[in-house]
């Protein structure tokens, strides 16, 4: 649906913070985009944006005026993966959960017990499967059944956020692995992964 003049607020500079994620759509005074929604505000686009700014910089409908990315379940963060990444058709699978051979693009924040204490990494991955139980993914190292995981959703608008555990990780070849992550928690995650 295109989004008409009468739909656009004016974005105030205080809302257009450097590595803030946008809430939505930036728009011109006509409703063209400028940065879409999901992506970080970096400094190279302040300062693109400065001169936008005295004549007016718009959001639409789909900006969340709130600030802040409403809670929300692995079944509402997978819908999303739905409209976005394919159809709803269901698989064949006799899982309580269908899988759907999706590569989204996550960034997971891994915490490890060790004898070290927690060691804590992040890193970026594509997922060979996603239902909304969970989803798979390969990975060039060995990940412990049990680990705690923060999953982000890399493609969506306000990358949402959410709990999930390793259930399980196989040697598939060479060093890679097929790492499975159930989903844990009904509410997304406050902290930034």
């Amino acid at each position: 649906m295109p989004v008409t003049k009468t739909d656009l607020r004016r974005i105030g500079r205080d809302e257009l913070v450097v590595g803030k994620t946008l809430r939505g759509d930036v728009r011109d005074a006509e409703g063209r985009i400028l940065l879409s929604a999901g992506e970080v505000l970096q400094p190279h686009h302040v300062r693109v944006l400065a001169d936008q700014l005295a004549a007016g910089v718009y959001a639409g409908p789909d900006w969340d005026a709130s600030g802040e990315a409403a809670a929300e379940s692995p079944g509402d963060v997978i819908e999303q993966v739905f409209r976005r990444h394919g159809s709803r058709q269901p698989t064949q699978d006799q899982r309580a959960h269908a899988r759907h051979p999706w590569a989204v693009p996550l960034t997971l924040m891994i915490e490890e017990h060790g004898e070290y204490g927690v060691l804590a990494r992040e890193i970026e991955v594509v997922t060979a499967d996603i239902s909304r139980a969970g989803f798979a993914f390969h990975f060039r190292q060995y990940i412990a059944q049990g680990t705690r995981v923060r999953v982000q959703f890399d493609s969506l608008p306000n990358n949402p956020r959410l709990q999930g555990v390793v259930r399980n990780c196989r040697l598939v070849g060479g060093t890679q692995h097929r790492v499975g992550v159930q989903f844990t928690g009904n509410d997304a995650l406050a902290a930034t992964v």
